[in-house]
């Protein structure tokens, strides 16, 4: 939505005139009271602390009202936005000087901090309205426009505290408020006749934002903001100070500041000239080691001991300032090139987030530089030179660092990679909405079918599937098929449809008329977007129902101990107990029936009145080990003594079973042993590893290796310690290394040292080809469900079979863009159900319902 040609250029030249003079207004008002607030603050007492509280306060609320204001202005309009901030930030500005007549202390740090507050909001409306006017009007040329109305706002910076000062001389603390207040009312009036009201009421500005927030690139952006204002505040609040070392008065002080101020005035409306030209990151970069030079040499080289020279302040100043316009200039015609490019979006609502993101870092440099930094300086021991060098020899050159590291591995490596993510199996961020039935089927999807974009493989021309037409090559199906309108280009949606991939025309059925879930977006966690977020945290934020189980224990063939966890529910009025639905949960690897995601299963389960009976594996739930034989995924003859056992109990109660991570694999393989039909009516799965040599290398990469690898190692290796006694007794027999599996760092060197001996497999390689899912489910003939998130840590996209479903198999693939390993969360506060566990209930709920529709 580049709407700059709607306006003429007479129109265009009229609003940049009016937005240069309140540029220059707000660069007055800000720097105003630099040159003599902080003298009279310190004559009612006030510390150097306080002091940068107060002036923290106003930078403290446009941060955090500044993505909401960005959220809001598509509906309320650029125009209705700019006269109410405008108008809030001019009164308290006013209201500023009366603090003269408060002599006490703390009512004075109190009125003070709760005015500059209020000012804050004030001014985060009507910069976000501004913003955004720029963005549109001036679309081609953001850093441009921003570089002129620059001049303007250093020109008030500049003069600001020559007006402020020359006012304070003459009428005392209460004229420059009073003065300038009084302008900024008048001058907000009339501007908003002139400024174009500008709404689009279509847009959602908040996914936008998060769109944004969610890329690397993006964050480097906002911390170069953040760092280059916090390095100018921290001088701007202490300045004065520091030049009482060279015996400088207020007056000079003030006509100092000027040095810095001209310095990003003048080269702004260069910089944004010439990086519409020649492209912003190179601007950007140039500015972060401008500006660490510049602080070096405003701080005299402290670690050197050279001794402070009043010309060091003004070089170091003027080289600042120029850093300062190369990253401010170019900064948000960046980010707007970075959401079109990426298809984030090219509307108001991605214009006002740009807007939100800009202003929110900037006041948070605005919160630390006088704070953290009038803090340091009121130590004697450290000072103003000292309290400089965390910026100085830190953070600008590390950000530096950080962003041509960036920029060199995108050019040098991302350059090189396909632009399909996808190798023979294919990859979420180019599936499209779909449930996709075989041509063989039956081609004719039901009515609410087409909400969810069912597709006839006939409907597509010259698709290319393999010769027994039962496989769709998966990079022409995902390439050829129309993208849905619900979701977008899912390579940048974060709240989105789910993928839906089925070729039984039976099973199509029954998901399009049963599972309503699938027909919404699925809302991840703003805040737990991260696929390490949404797997690490599901332990801590996931409620923990409490219940009472009913245990039974199974002695196996071989002498094996195994735990059932029962939990009834309340009686239900449909089914008699005899009767009543059963529904068999395998947790996944070391986890039990105590765990809370199978606690959340048990207690839905129950609610919709079923049965729910939880399989612990050997070794766990309290069962000691009477075997060596523990568990592992192709060994599914312990899940078939289950299955019997709990059928044989309840003869006339159906069965279904639901499976997570390591519990759905080897339901899977139990189901696929063989195409005998099995008790169970259906399944549900989630977090499969699909292809365990492809989980195992996900797994031992770095980060994974670190947050998951070892972790899950060391839990297994705590199983093993509990029954120490017992492996021994039993270590020559089975060939197996108990002191090599207590030494183990990853599940591969417990697999080679326990599983392998013990299981009768002679590779590693053999073991896990047994133990993958993927490769037996032509041989289903249970209707299996199944959910995967994209960004699966134990379960890489590539692995996901899309291009397996058989279309005589009853199995339907579920697939999302996010939510981790057994993550799934969604909503704002996400301690309920997730995701997952409501489409599993739904599913066993329809599966009991309507079972005779999968016969």
């Amino acid at each position: 939505m580049a709407e700059g040609h709607k306006y003429s250029t007479k129109k265009k030249s009229v609003i940049m005139a009016i937005l240069c003079f309140i540029y220059v207004l707000w660069g007055i008002s800000y720097s105003l009271p630099v040159p003599f607030f902080p003298r009279e603050a310190l004559k009612r007492g006030l510390s150097l602390f306080e002091i940068g509280v107060i002036f923290a306060m106003y930078p403290f609320a446009v941060f955090i009202t500044s993505p909401l204001w960005a959220i809001l202005l598509p509906t309320i309009g650029t125009q209705y936005m700019f006269w109410a901030g405008i108008t809030v930030e001019g009164g308290c500005t006013i209201l500023l000087g009366t603090l003269t007549y408060m002599t006490n202390k703390v009512t004075f740090l109190v009125m003070a901090i709760l005015i500059r507050f209020v000012e804050g909001i004030g001014a985060s409306i009507q910069a976000i309205a501004i913003e955004s006017t720029i963005i549109i009007i001036y679309r081609d040329r953001i850093a441009s426009a921003k570089g002129f109305v620059e001049i303007f706002q250093g020109l008030g910076y500049a003069i600001g505290p020559l007006i402020g000062a020359g006012l304070y001389h003459v009428g005392g603390f209460f004229l420059p408020f009073a003065a300038i207040g009084g302008i900024t009312i008048l001058a907000g009036t009339f501007t908003t006749y002139i400024l174009p009201k500008i709404t689009d009421k279509h847009v959602t500005p908040w996914k936008s934002m998060i769109k944004l927030l969610k890329h690397f690139y993006l964050l480097l952006i906002c911390l170069g903001i953040f760092i280059q204002v916090s390095g100018q505040t921290f001088i701007e609040t202490n300045y004065s100070i520091r030049l009482t070392v060279f015996h400088v008065g207020v007056v000079k002080a003030a006509a100092i500041l000027l040095i810095s101020a001209a310095c990003y005035a003048t080269v702004g409306i260069i910089i944004g000239f010439a990086s519409d030209h020649f492209g912003y990151r190179k601007f950007i970069l140039s500015g972060l080691l401008l500006i660490g030079i510049g602080l070096q040499i405003i701080a005299s080289f402290p670690y050197l001991n050279i001794k402070a020279q009043l010309w060091h302040f003004l070089v170091g100043t003027g080289l600042y300032g120029v850093g300062a316009g190369a990253i401010m200039m170019p900064a948000s015609a960046e980010m707007v090139r970075f959401a079109s490019a990426n298809n984030i979006g090219d509307d108001l609502g991605v214009y006002s987030s740009v807007a939100g993101i800009f202003k929110a870092s900037q006041s948070l440099g605005m919160i630390c530089g006088p704070s953290v930094g009038s803090s340091l300086t009121s130590i004697t021991a450290v000072g103003f030179a000292w309290a400089s060098s965390p910026h100085s020899q830190q953070l600008p050159l590390f950000q530096f660092l950080i962003y041509a590291c960036y920029i060199l591995y995108e050019m040098k490596c991302m350059a090189k990679k396909s632009i399909k993510l996808i190798d023979e199996y294919g990859k979420y961020e180019e599936l499209t909405n779909v449930i996709e039935t075989d041509e063989d089927d039956d081609p004719s999807p039901t009515t609410e079918g087409a909400n969810m974009n069912v597709v006839n493989l006939k409907s597509i021309d010259n698709m290319d599937v393999k010769e027994d037409k039962s496989h769709l090559k998966c990079n022409d199906f995902t390439s050829k098929l129309v993208k849905d309108g619900d979701g977008g280009d899912c390579t940048t949606t974060v709240v989105h449809r789910p993928r839906v991939i089925c070729r039984s025309s039976k099973f199509n059925r029954f998901i399009d008329n049963h599972l309503t879930i699938l027909k919404r977006s699925y809302w991840p966690t703003p805040w737990l977007i991260n696929s390490h977020q949404q797997t690490m945290l599901r332990v801590l934020l996931q409620r923990n129902p409490e219940f009472t189980y009913s245990r039974e224990e199974l002695t196996t063939d071989d002498g094996g101990l195994i735990y059932l966890d029962w939990s009834e529910g309340p009686n239900s009025k449909e089914y008699a107990i005899e009767d009543k639905p059963t529904v068999l949960i395998l947790p996944g690897l070391t986890g039990d029936s105590h765990v809370n995601y199978v606690k959340q299963l048990v207690e839905l389960t129950n609610l919709q009145g079923y049965r729910a009976v939880v399989f612990n594996n050997r070794g766990l739930g309290g069962a000691p080990l009477q075997t060596p034989r523990t568990f592992c995924p192709p060994y599914c003859s312990d899940v078939e003594l289950i299955v019997n056992h709990v059928k044989k109990k309840y003869q006339n109660a159906p069965l279904a079973a639901v499976g997570v991570s390591l519990g759905g694999i080897i339901l899977l393989n139990y189901l696929a042993k063989d195409q005998a039909a099995k008790p169970i009516i259906a399944a549900f799965v989630s977090s499969v590893g699909w292809d365990i040599s492809k989980s195992m290398r996900s797994l031992e990469q770095p980060i994974n290796q670190l947050l998951y690898n070892r972790h899950c190692t060391r839990r297994l290796q705590k199983m093993f310690k509990k029954n120490k006694e017992y492996l021994r007794s039993v270590e020559d027999q089975y060939s197996f290394n108990l002191d090599k599996v207590y030494s183990a760092n990853s599940m591969r060197q417990i697999d080679q040292y326990y599983k392998l001996p013990v299981f009768g497999y002679d590779s590693i390689e053999e073991y896990y080809a047994a133990g993958s899912p993927a490769r037996k489910l032509r041989n289903l003939t249970t209707p299996v469900l199944c959910i995967n998130a994209a960004d699966d840590p134990f379960s890489p996209s590539d692995a996901i079979p899309v291009n397996k479903c058989d279309s005589t198999a009853p199995l339907a693939l579920v697939v999302t863009k996010y939510g981790g390993h057994i993550g799934f969360m969604e909503g704002a506060l996400p301690f309920g159900p997730t995701f997952s566990d409501k489409l599993a209930a739904q599913f066993i709920h329809s599966v009991f319902k309507y079972q005779h529709e999968l016969a």
